[in-house]
């Protein structure tokens, strides 16, 4: 089984549960393609549960439904792992 995530997680306010779900969805052996927006000179993720109206989540992640912008990674962090099903 195959699954394409494209551009959804920055729309979603619990992003760490829609993975475990993708995850819990899966076949064993089932691969998940995930997109994402990316800003590139970010070393972390931004998201900032303050900001709320759609011109200050436009500023501050591009899009004025968006709740975070994802950072790009040179290598997985630590607690990233490649997870067989």
């Amino acid at each position: 089984m195959r699954k394409r995530v494209s551009h959804v997680l920055e729309h979603i306010t619990d992003d760490r549960a829609a993975m475990r779900e993708l995850r819990r969805i899966l076949r064993p052996g089932g691969w998940a393609i995930v997109m994402v927006p990316i800003e590139h000179g970010r070393t972390t993720t931004y998201e900032d549960p303050s900001i709320t109206t759609p011109e200050e989540r436009e500023r501050a992640y591009w899009q004025s439904d968006h709740v975070r912008l994802y950072a790009a990674r040179r290598r997985r962090p630590a607690d990233s792992r490649r997870v067989s099903r």
